[in-house]
């Protein structure tokens, strides 16, 4: 009898315990209707691919909504002793260069197009609606052969003079610098 009450408390606790309302992950996510006209699927129209053994690559594409990308890249020679990293003087060697381009329709009619290079000088982006600096800012910057330092700060240990108290509270005497 013991026994037969024992599996019967085994079998019935756990059904019990299960949860009573078993809800469904997906009804929890309901589509809420975009404001707009109905988005239609962009498709690719073109596309090419092409990868050197030596690590060079060229990629385009044209996408049904107005949408041209295009990007290279290849590695070039780092000058000898030459930091390729500002923050990290000890790199040196090889210089991975990027360049591309891309347009797209902006929402309000404009059409958008950058060109840009990446290399050792960093992300160089060229374009019209890209805010460009002040002409005479420009030409100082090209005839000081102007370039980005890394800034570096160097730590100045300063002595403080400390105080010790009595053991009767009533007069600090200075102790030696530190």
């Amino acid at each position: 009898m013991k026994y037969l009450l024992i599996v019967l408390f085994a079998l019935i606790v756990p059904a019990l315990s299960r949860p009573q309302q078993q809800q469904n992950p997906q009804q929890q996510y309901q589509q809420h209707p975009q404001s707009g006209s109905a988005t239609t699927p962009v498709s690719i129209v073109s596309q090419t691919e092409v990868v050197g053994p030596d690590g060079s690559f060229n990629y385009s594409y044209d996408a049904s909504n107005g949408i041209h990308v295009e990007q290279g890249g290849y590695v070039k020679k780092g000058a000898e002793g030459r930091a390729v990293d500002p923050n990290n003087p000890e790199a040196t060697g090889d210089i991975q260069v990027i360049q591309g381009a891309y347009s797209y329709t902006a929402p309000d009619g404009q059409q958008i197009s950058v060109r840009y290079i990446a290399d050792d000088n960093g992300f160089q982006p060229e374009g019209d609606h890209i805010p460009k600096a002040p002409e005479g800012i420009a030409q100082q910057q090209q005839q000081q052969g102007f370039q980005q330092q890394p800034q570096t700060f160097q730590h100045q240990e300063r002595q403080f003079q400390q105080q010790q108290f009595s053991s009767t509270g009533s007069n600090p005497s200075q102790a030696t610098q530190a």
